[in-house]
């Protein structure tokens, strides 16, 4: 019915508590671990003669969009479901998660989340309905739960028929593979469900703040949301500039700002003239050229000082 397929670099210290959680849910459902990080099977020896759990050695110098295509392609169950090594999940909920994906046949879910901080005490078991509750996803309404890894369960009978025609330069384009399968799936089959218990707990707080990674976290959230939906509905549609502007401003604009602080704005701009095509006419003024020419840097400093803003980001 489903298999959870978990991406590490040998951060076992996040591992371990996530298998814990699936583990004590008692659910019959196929574990694939797949680290391309460091060994250390003294760590995970306690799940080590699970049956329903296996654990594979991958490649180092894969991409995620890589690694991530190569194995959704694996799956032989009905449903797919790739959790972060670093989220945890709601233990009661997993085995009416479990009956819930039996009764249907829907190309996808998202999923809920609570998000938490870096060495935060998560609080489980609260607020826990009887069953699972879901509505009709509203694709503005539900973008950021695309954007996490752990927030979506595929429909993988849905997926081999759409595999085909993924365009592998989006795919693998050092972005969000996941948002580009499901905008395909929910453009397609009109049938993606939003369940709205809160299942996921989504980590912040493990992002190495530096000017490599802060240019790599850029291109995923352009890339990630972008092109997709570029190709999916096109750059003048209304549905593309509404996608635009929620994410620029609730994702992108904070990422620029930090970029801005740490690297400059002659060196941010460089950054930024890479996405030009992505970006619709009526936005680019409004948008890019106000923030690196106009906005003065005093605001910058401002929001930079502000109490919630790394916490909001990183």
């Amino acid at each position: 019915m489903l298999t959870i397929i978990i991406f590490t670099n040998g951060r076992y210290n996040y591992l371990v508590p996530l298998l814990n959680d699936i583990v004590q849910s008692k659910v019959n459902t196929n574990i694939k671990v797949v680290n391309y990080g460091k060994n250390n099977k003294k760590k995970i020896k306690p799940f080590l003669k699970r049956k329903n759990i296996e654990f594979t050695t991958d490649k180092i110098n894969q991409t995620f969009a890589e690694r991530f295509t190569y194995y959704i392609k694996k799956i032989k169950t009905k449903y797919a479901w790739f959790i972060g090594d670093d989220d945890r999940v709601e233990t009661k909920y997993l085995k009416p998660l479990i009956s819930f994906l039996e009764s249907k046949n829907n190309s996808g879910f998202a999923l809920n989340y609570s998000s938490f901080y870096k060495n935060e005490r998560i609080k489980k078991n609260k607020e826990i309905l009887e069953n699972i509750k879901f509505k009709p996803l509203k694709l503005l309404e539900n973008i950021h739960n695309l954007g996490a890894l752990s927030t979506q369960i595929i429909n993988i009978n849905y997926f081999n028929k759409i595999s085909k025609f993924l365009n592998k330069k989006i795919l693998l384009n050092y972005g969000y593979p996941q948002v580009y399968i499901a905008l395909k799936l929910i453009k397609k089959f009109q049938d993606w469900k939003f369940i709205e218990n809160k299942i996921i707990f989504y980590r912040y707080g493990n992002f190495q703040i530096n000017s490599e990674n802060l240019k790599v976290r850029l291109n995923m959230e352009f890339n990630g949301y972008y092109l997709p939906a570029k190709e999916i509905f096109g750059i003048n549609s209304k549905i593309y500039k509404k996608i635009f502007k929620i994410i620029f401003f609730k994702n992108i604009f904070s990422w620029l700002i930090l970029t801005i602080e740490k690297i400059g704005k002659n060196n941010t701009k460089i950054i930024i003239s890479n996405y030009h095509k992505l970006i619709p006419n009526d936005y680019l003024v409004n948008c890019i050229i106000y923030l690196i020419f106009i906005m003065p840097i005093n605001v910058w400093s401002f929001l930079k000082k502000s109490k919630n803003f790394y916490q909001k980001i990183i």
